[in-house]
């Protein structure tokens, strides 16, 4: 968002290998003072930080939070300080499904068209239903994943590497294909020894490689990979 939306500032946290819940806090904090009314987004242990902030920070003035993702932070020693969503959190979300304030239903979402208002009109077919229904919005957010088409829609390097036969997609046409351990596929089926692929990028063949510490992990993988053995293609060799 922040890199899409000019309106979006981004608050910039520091040690993402060892967080500290409370410099983190102390940054979102920060940032709300210099921009009251702001919509708070954050994913992973980004969102449980603004929940403890919240949750701890009666006096803070924004217009409301998306918390994406967030992190069960006793998975990994790194984030465990973080803790839970906050129970006081946790309880103004159940008041707010109550009040039908939040709906929560699992639906698949069909076709999204703008009013002559400015709101939009989202069909939904909710799962075991017989019937899809339309529902009024002001705002909506798609957190499906990526679904461009990984060929009309590449960059000019990804383009350039299926154009001369140096990578090729993935069997669910996600992004390119890898090996495991993030050596680029070519049209031939030979790994490369010199075009890597790491984080989403490697969705294809990783799945779920989007949040920081999988992203972490692969590229420390790769570079002991490559201080071990090198990186230099053989002749011939893409």
């Amino acid at each position: 968002m922040g890199g899409t939306d000019p309106s979006a500032k981004i608050t910039e946290q520091h040690c993402f290998a060892k967080p500290t819940p409370e410099a983190w806090i102390t940054e979102i904090a920060a940032a709300t003072m210099i921009h009251p009314g702001a919509v708070l987004v954050g994913h992973s242990p980004g969102a449980i930080a603004i929940a403890r902030l919240l949750a701890h920070g009666p006096q803070i003035r924004i217009s409301g939070a998306l918390l994406a993702a967030p992190i069960k932070p006793s998975r990994s020693p790194h984030t465990r300080r973080f803790g839970q969503i906050p129970p006081r959190s946790a309880a103004c979300v159940a008041q707010a499904r109550t009040d039908g304030q939040v709906l929560t239903q699992r639906s698949k979402c069909g076709q999204a068209t703008r009013r002559c208002d400015g709101r939009i009109n989202l069909v939904l077919a909710p799962r075991g239903a017989d019937k899809a229904r339309t529902i009024v919005a002001d705002q909506v957010i798609d957190g499906g994943g990526l679904r461009r088409d990984p060929v009309t829609d590449a960059t000019p390097v990804i383009r350039d590497l299926l154009t001369c036969g140096a990578a090729r997609l993935d069997p669910l046409r996600l992004s390119l294909d890898t090996t495991p351990d993030a050596h680029v596929i070519n049209k031939t089926g030979q790994p490369s020894r010199c075009i890597f692929e790491v984080g989403p990028a490697a969705r294809g063949a990783l799945s779920e490689i989007t949040a920081i510490p999988d992203i972490r992990e692969q590229t420390f993988r790769l570079a002991n990979e490559l201080l071990s053995t090198g990186a230099e293609a053989a002749p011939g060799t893409p």
